[in-house]
């Protein structure tokens, strides 16, 4: 753009609207709020030799303010209301100065009165407006950059499950810093799919904004909403939210126990519905939902337990069944999917029969394992049992306890008589784990064992479990327990002066996996305490943490020295003491 020269009119895209005050004194700055993107910008400006205007006859020194955006196009009718000439100066350079790097306009004359100029406003920030005439004449010119929206998506959150086929309400927060109108589209997609619109070009409302969405036809767990928003001068934003699932199936029964038809059933037994999938438990627990009962009989109490995941319900009786009874199994559609509000069961109804025993023996455990039994914090560890029944095995669960930890564990069944679970730890520390064993007749059995967690290293090899010292004749043997890791090399022995202090290795080369876990230490001195601790080396020579220091003093002397004075002082009045005995001896024998 030349500056002083009229500007060429871009495209009109939206109309800027302007406001306008008074102070006590004189006029409010005037602001020019709410233009569109490239916007066209219109002002009537008076001029006199008193000052400035946006009103014929009222001019004040200084003049009214104005706001504007960066590149909006202005266009300026300026009036003379004195006659004399007058013109509009933009003090660009802030140095009180007309000069090529200003924005000078045209000037009014007694020919060309008022006058039409335009340009573009393209220099951020805040600057003096003046009468290129009267340069006292004054006034504050501010051209913005425009401040891009912000949106928020409050509904759904991460983990959410709507039911497919309900309406849901979506709810988000849109804020632009200028104040612009807004407006959004809003669509979604899953699957890698391409988006799909829920709403389009719609002005945003006060917050929150809620549009009411009913998702039909899939059913996905990686659903994601897009939200872009535009504001009105054609700034944009962009926010998606967390993935949530839209459930549209109705769950079915997996499996039962016992089965449907099912005769000669153990009296203790328990009554079990695996569901395909995770399931209400408020509603699918409920007594209007399950109910067990002896043909036409009443309906039998009992306690209710779910599978951590909510996809394995258990119902104990109160008391042992009848001998030779037919009872029913009843799930009624009130039970629903655990998605909001729920996906109703079909609902089913089957039967079973009773035979004349009673199952009492609880299952056996016939082992139990950690794999590995020392692990590297954040490292994996798999937890193994061997159990077995007469009847079957109905659940297995190991409760973990350890620093920080407290769950318990669902185990798998791998094969014959084999259950894992497998996850990490991220504590250092020993863990104990109870594995439960149900039977199908609801006889129970447990046992404990234990792991370690190692503090990390940087070699992801755990440290040994423990140190343990021994002194002789002040030379200090160090052993430890060995680790079982593929990527194990060997082991370093460090000493030190504190459990927290610095330590020094004592090895120069690893000592190997397969050599004893040992190491002779004959450097000590008498009278000093000593701190060893070990760590594990992998293959490609980096350490574990260190393992637990362990300490032992080295007592002031270890053997009594040559020159020992205190044994002398000993020996030497027990020779005195004979040897005066046999003076006196000697004496009392003497002739008279």
């Amino acid at each position: 753009m030349t500056r002083g020269t009229t500007c060429p009119q871009r495209p009109f895209a939206a109309t800027l609207g302007l406001v306008l005050g008074l102070t006590l004194a004189a006029l409010l700055p005037l602001v020019l709020a709410q233009p569109a993107k490239a916007a066209n910008v219109s002002i009537n400006l008076f001029a006199n030799a008193f000052g400035w205007n946006i009103t014929s006859g009222e001019e004040t020194n200084p003049g009214p303010t104005f706001v504007v955006y960066h590149n909006d196009q202005i266009t300026v009718t300026l009036t003379s209301d004195d006659g004399l000439p007058h013109g509009l100066w933009i003090d660009y350079s802030g140095d009180g100065i007309q000069n090529s790097e200003d924005y000078l306009s045209p000037k009014t004359s007694v020919t060309q009165n008022p006058i039409t100029f335009s340009f573009l406003a393209d220099h951020v920030g805040q600057y003096t407006y003046a009468d290129q005439v009267i340069p006292l004449n004054t006034g504050q010119w501010s051209t913005h950059d425009n401040g891009a929206p912000s949106a928020t998506i409050r509904a759904p959150v991460l983990g959410a499950s709507w039911t497919g086929g309900k309406a849901h309400d979506i709810s988000f927060n849109l804020t632009d810093p200028d104040g612009d109108p807004m407006t959004y589209n809003l669509t979604y997609s899953y699957g890698g799919r391409a988006s799909q619109s829920i709403r389009s070009s719609t002005p945003a409302s006060g917050n929150p904004n809620v549009v009411s969405w009913t998702p039909t036809g899939f059913s996905a767990t990686d659903t994601v909403l897009h939200l872009d928003v535009l504001d009105s001068r054609g700034a944009p934003a962009h926010v998606d939210s967390a993935p949530f699932e839209v459930d549209s199936t109705p769950p079915t029964i997996a499996s039962s126990s016992p089965l449907s038809d099912a005769v000669s059933v153990d009296r203790n037994t328990l009554i079990q519905v695996n569901w395909s999938e995770a399931m209400n438990e408020s509603t699918t627990g409920a007594a209007n939902a399950f109910g067990v009962r002896g043909s036409g009989g009443p309906w039998l109490t009992g306690t209710v337990a779910w599978s951590p995941d909510a996809t394995q319900f258990t119902f104990r009786p109160s008391g042992t069944l009848a001998d030779g009874t037919v009872y029913e199994v009843h799930v009624n559609s009130t039970a629903t999917d655990h998605s909001d509000p729920g996906n109703p069961y079909a609902g089913s109804m089957w039967r079973f029969s009773t035979g004349s025993t009673a199952d009492r023996t609880p299952p056996s455990i016939l082992a139990m394992a950690a794999d590995p039994s020392v692990q590297v914090v954040d490292g994996f560890v798999n937890l193994t049992t061997d159990v077995q029944d007469n009847v079957g095995i109905l659940t297995v669960t190991a409760s973990v306890r350890g620093p920080g930890f407290d769950q318990n564990l669902t185990m798998v069944h791998a094969s014959g008589t084999r259950w894992y679970v497998n996850r990490t730890y991220s504590a250092v520390g020993h863990y104990a784990f109870t594995v439960w064993a149900t039977d199908r007749s609801g006889n129970v059995r447990s046992q404990t064992a234990g792991f370690d967690m190692s503090p990390p290293g940087s070699g992801s090899v755990p440290a040994p479990l423990y140190v343990n010292v021994s002194m002789t004749d002040g030379v200090v043997d160090v052993t430890w327990s060995p680790v079982s890791s593929p990527t194990l090399a060997g082991y370093y022995v460090y000493r030190g002066n504190g459990t927290a202090g610095q330590y020094t290795r004592l090895t120069i080369t690893p000592i190997p996996k397969a050599a004893p876990t040992v190491y002779r230490d004959s450097s000590v001195q008498p009278g000093h305490t000593y701190f060893y601790t070990v760590t594990s080396v992998n293959t490609t020579g980096a350490e574990s943490g260190y393992a637990q220091a362990i300490s032992v003093t080295i007592p002031p002397y270890t053997t009594p020295p040559l020159f020992d004075p205190v044994p002398w002082a000993v020996a030497g009045v027990t020779l005195g003491v004979i040897l005066g005995a046999l003076y006196g001896m000697v004496w009392r024998r003497r002739p008279a």
